[in-house]
């Protein structure tokens, strides 16, 4: 076969080991799950060596943590009074926002219950946390006392396949309470600390768009069916400013400390179990609902690219391949196709600390295909054309 007929058949069976592996790339989960195990290891890498936003300034945790367990006099679950002191105390230091990340279901002693909702009521910068409930309505507190104006928004996190938490959700629509929407945690939390216009909301397919009182818009990524944006998980545990629990409903802390921050309560000792697969590992709750806000904040956001701009970097990959590897042994050519995807990583992980995700599984496994079945392929071809002539 002439020069010219070999490249002809190179660059076919490069076109067709492509096509057919971004054909069954659809189909097979594996393919999936190894571009989220790559994602992830990417993310871990991301987290470690990329500083987070700024913004991450304006957020204090109140971290029930081994501190608040060892100097507490109470045992766990603490009174409610205790939290009353905490909202009272951050309340007079001049925090933005107070969000907890629990749920005040049941009653308990009376006058505890009733210290509690007196703090609540008499502070209009709180948000609760809640669930949907099995007749589609979000629950987060059945005391009496408080108002039903109260804001409260849901912490459930969309889990993928892999038991991995790696979005956050925006709003639900309920399907039994009269297609009621219900705003997310980190949502609500929006619209204290930004002034956030929940009426501008919109929904635009694969983006929900809102704005505050003041013209600032954002637009959120999302996926179309479950209205839920990816973490840019950018901060541990220890990233954040933190403040005990116990050390907030005592007051031995610093004013400025939370002046104008947005403070978030909830769990960080691992002894109360409140831990989450996360795409950077294990995370306590509170952490991980702190970085799908501190998203939001920031507009930090990861963005996916389309489907058609995956295929066009394997075919390309998988083309510069055969052109690059024609007339090479079979170790040179590995050698070749490995420094491509090593550059290939390399590049990808820039575009993610840039906020873009590319599917991180296509090119590495199109390369590894068209090496094993390309020249079996070419042969083939080459017999057929014979056959044919």
């Amino acid at each position: 076969m002439d020069k010219n007929k070999r490249n002809f058949f190179s660059i076919a069976s490069s076109l067709i080991i492509t096509l057919l592996i971004i054909f069954l790339s659809q189909r097979i989960p594996f393919v999936t799950y190894l571009h989220w195990q790559i994602y992830n290891k990417l993310c871990r890498i991301k987290c470690a060596y990329t500083p987070p936003p700024p913004e991450i300034g304006e957020v204090v945790l109140i971290s029930i943590d081994n501190d608040t367990l060892r100097s507490m006099q109470q045992r766990w679950p603490y009174p409610r009074t205790s939290y009353a002191k905490v909202i009272d105390n951050l309340k007079g230091a001049g925090a933005k926002v107070v969000a907890f990340d629990m749920a005040f279901l049941g009653n308990t002693i009376l006058g505890d219950d009733a210290a509690l909702c007196n703090a609540l009521a008499d502070y209009p910068g709180i948000i609760l946390a809640g669930a949907i409930n099995e007749n589609g309505e979000l629950e987060g507190s059945n005391l009496q006392c408080l108002s039903a104006s109260l804001p409260f928004g849901f912490t459930t996190k969309a889990q993928d396949g892999d038991d991995v938490i790696r979005r956050s959700l925006t709003y639900l629509i309920s399907d039994k309470s009269d297609k009621r929407a219900y705003l997310s945690w980190g949502m609500q939390i929006m619209r204290f600390a930004c002034a956030a216009d929940m009426a501008s909301l919109r929904d635009r397919g694969k983006a929900i768009t809102f704005k505050n009182i003041y013209g600032r818009s954002w637009r959120i990524p999302v996926d179309n069916e479950t209205k839920s944006f990816l973490i840019n998980f950018t901060a541990n545990t220890k990233a954040f400013k933190r403040i005990s629990f116990y050390r907030a409903m005592a007051g031995e802390f610093d004013k400025d400390f939370v002046r104008g921050k947005v403070c978030l309560v909830g769990f960080t000792s691992v002894l109360l179990q409140d831990l989450h697969n996360t795409s950077i590992g294990w995370l306590p709750g509170l952490t991980l609902n702190a970085n799908a806000f501190l998203t939001l904040y920031s507009g930090n956001f990861l963005k996916e690219t389309s489907d058609w701009i995956n295929w066009l970097i394997a075919i390309f990959a998988v083309l510069l391949i055969a052109v690059a590897t024609r007339g090479l042994g079979r170790n040179q050519s590995a050698f070749c196709a490995g420094l491509l995807v090593i550059i290939f990583f390399l590049v990808a992980y820039l575009l993610l600390v840039a906020g873009f995700v590319v599917n991180y599984a296509l090119l590495p496994l199109a390369v590894v295909f068209y090496l094993m079945l390309a020249r079996r392929l070419e042969e083939f071809l080459e017999w057929l054309q014979n056959k044919l002539s």
